[in-house]
């Protein structure tokens, strides 16, 4: 019995002391704070205190982080001692401000982080804040609002009040919408302050170089003044010109997709004859081997043409004695006992070889293969002409818009006649360019209608010659301004 009797009391003095343990470190926990507390303290020194009490809130970019400690008061403002939470930090460089979240008070101190990739401080430091920043306080905010009300009268503050309900009435989901627009547009700009702080740094080299060239600047001003006065003296000259020039651009558009074609063949062969300058080289001369590609032997043909009439037919020039002018006759000798020969046969001429047709992929047929209503006989020593076939199909080519053309007639003394030779009156289609140039944009021609293609090109250089002529009156009329 006495055996039972001491192992109880062992269990219970057991139980008696882990209990006692586990209240001493609660009370320790809760109460003060010292037993298995990981926080951390840092100082950030204020002008001014803004009503921050210990005990308040510390957020970083708004997020809770710790609390204020102790606010001591010193020489330069005071020191506001942190206590900071064991697993968050707190910027070692970044602007501080005192946040007042309510009219009557609950203050938190925010830090503002000056980079994106931010180093944590180290427990104990003192962080020197960029920039501190404290709201006004709450006396001087209500005396301004005072003084503020005391300015207005009563009938016009119940005028504004009965406007504000008129323009709020019913527009309660836009106000939400831009509540939350607005939202997003703050985290937007909180979030694009490292490159708005960027750009601000970057801006010292920028307004150097403006300074440094004011009086250029200045001058490009004063021309743009002058060249302003220019324009309004010159506005009628200028509102044809844009007419003409609506017309004129009309004219190159057909020109430009009536020779896309032969514009891309043109290209094509440009094409092959790069790659025919890169190939190897086909000399068989006395010294094989000596040119990579026919671009060296065309290099090389060019030297020796520079060389016979740069150096060479300097040594051959002789000044004339009288005139001192250079002499360049030179009477060429044979050897007296050698006669001349001829050659042992004529030399067959070469093979007369018309061009090929143009046929693009992208834009169709463009010139057709040459031929001749009646060539002229080749001669005996030269073998038939090889003409390229034909291409197969029609070409297709644009037409000028008929307003366009009936402009055009009208300038040039014939607008009773279309453009089409037909000499009939203009259809009602007239009244809408872009009706007409749907429907007889891309209308087929026979190759007679070439020739109207030629005059619509003759149109467009005299209408673009006037253009150019205009651009260098102006040009010249602002250097003689500026000049005087």
């Amino acid at each position: 019995m006495s055996g039972l009797t001491s192992r109880v009391s062992i269990n219970i003095l057991t139980v008696l002391i882990v209990s006692t343990m586990v209240v001493i470190g609660a009370f320790l926990t809760y109460a003060t704070g010292v037993l298995f507390d990981d926080s951390y303290e840092v100082q950030v020194p204020m002008p001014d205190a803004g009503g921050v009490l210990p005990n308040q809130e510390v957020t970083v970019l708004g997020q809770a982080v710790g609390q204020v400690s102790e606010v001591e008061v010193i020489e330069e403002g005071v020191l506001i001692t942190l206590s900071i939470n064991g697993d968050d930090k707190v910027p070692a460089e970044a602007d501080v401000q005192v946040l007042r979240r309510s009219p009557i008070g609950e203050q938190a101190v925010d830090f503002l982080p000056i980079e994106s990739g931010w180093t944590g401080a180290e427990p104990g430091s003192l962080i020197e804040p960029r920039e501190a920043t404290v709201p006004a306080p709450v006396p001087f905010l209500l005396e301004q609002t005072v003084r503020l009300f005391e300015t207005m009268e009563v009938d016009d503050v119940s005028t504004i009040v009965r406007e504000l309900a008129l323009g709020l009435d019913g527009r309660g989901e836009r106000l939400r919408n831009l509540n939350r627009d607005s939202l997003e547009l703050n985290r937007t700009l909180v979030g694009g302050i490292p490159e708005f702080e960027r750009l601000i740094d970057t801006s010292g080299p920028v307004l150097d170089a403006l300074r440094e060239h004011r009086h250029d600047l200045a001058a490009a001003f004063g021309t743009g003044a002058d060249l302003t006065e220019i324009f309004a003296e010159q506005r009628p000259n200028l509102e044809n010109l844009l007419d003409t020039g609506e017309r004129s651009l009309d004219q190159l558009d057909v020109f430009t997709r009536n020779t896309r074609a032969n514009f891309s063949c043109l290209m094509e062969d440009f094409t092959e004859f790069n790659e025919m300058m890169l190939g190897p080289s086909t000399y068989s001369g006395e010294h094989q081997g000596l040119y990579d590609s026919k671009l060296d032997e065309f290099e090389r043909m060019l030297v020796n043409n520079r060389f016979f009439f740069d150096l060479g037919f300097h040594i051959i020039a002789q000044p004339d004695p009288r005139t001192g002018l250079g002499w360049t006759r030179v009477h060429m000798l044979g050897d007296e006992d050698e006669d001349a020969e001829r050659f042992d046969g004529l030399r067959p001429t070469p093979q007369p070889r018309a061009g090929a047709a143009c046929v693009s992929e992208d834009w169709g047929l463009g010139v057709n293969a040459v031929r001749q209503s009646d060539p002229a006989e080749p001669h005996p020593t030269a073998g038939s002409i090889d003409y390229a076939p034909l291409a197969e199909g029609e070409r297709t080519l644009a037409r000028p818009s008929s307003a366009s053309s009936t402009q055009m007639a009208d300038g040039d003394g014939s607008g009773d006649a279309g453009r089409d030779g037909t000499g009939a009156p203009p259809s009602a289609a007239h009244d809408d360019p872009e009706a007409e140039r749907d429907t007889t944009d891309l209308e087929a021609q026979s190759p007679d209608d070439l020739a109207d293609t030629g005059r619509s090109f003759v149109d467009l250089i005299a209408i673009g010659l006037p253009l150019l002529t205009l651009g260098v009156l102006v040009v010249m009329l602002v250097r003689r301004r500026r000049a005087t």
